[in-house]
């Protein structure tokens, strides 16, 4: 992940290498949503390679266990499917692509350095940024394409494997 400065509003922005936006003039779109009353966080459309719909903000499931799990809204649909195209206040959005409050972010201590592969850490900070009353805002008007997950696509199914079962577990007790 690496942080881009933007303008002068008090902000950043993290993105994944593998984030690509699809028009210019992104970020600011994300920074003018700062101004919204409140908002702390900001994440856009991410986008499947194939123009699908990856994350349209997040929200959690728990399992039998009590560990979380992140979901995504709308997750596989058409990129244009129209409840995916409204903006609003969401419990989490990914760190592959958001803009910060930057005193916010100061505040909680930003992300934490203690999940392995870079799972739960955007969501965490999330939930952290909440729990002291700032709102998470999920905006459509920008989209990018997410290449996730490519440096570990050999893995058939990460979610089964040691590193992904301990970043759960360290999400559900933080």
């Amino acid at each position: 992940m690496s942080a881009r400065a933007s303008r002068a509003d008090g902000g950043f922005s993290l993105s994944n290498s593998d984030v690509v936006p699809d028009r210019p003039g992104w970020v600011g779109r994300l920074v003018s949503d700062l101004s919204v009353n409140g908002t702390v966080a900001v994440g856009p459309k991410l986008l499947f390679e194939d123009g699908s719909i990856q994350h349209a903000g997040l929200y959690f499931t728990r399992d039998a266990d009590g560990l979380r799990y992140n979901r995504q809204y709308f997750k596989g649909l058409p990129r244009a499917d129209p409840p995916a195209g409204k903006a609003r206040e969401v419990p989490a959005v990914t760190g592959a692509c958001l803009h910060v409050d930057r005193a916010a972010f100061e505040a909680v201590g930003g992300l934490t350095e203690a999940s392995i592969v870079g799972d739960c850490e955007d969501s965490e900070l999330c939930l952290t940024l909440r729990a002291r009353g700032g709102r998470i805002r999920y905006e459509p008007a920008v989209e990018v394409r997410h290449f996730e997950r490519r440096s570990i696509a050999l893995s058939r199914s990460y979610r089964g494997t040691l590193a992904s079962l301990l970043n759960r577990r360290l999400h559900a007790e933080r």
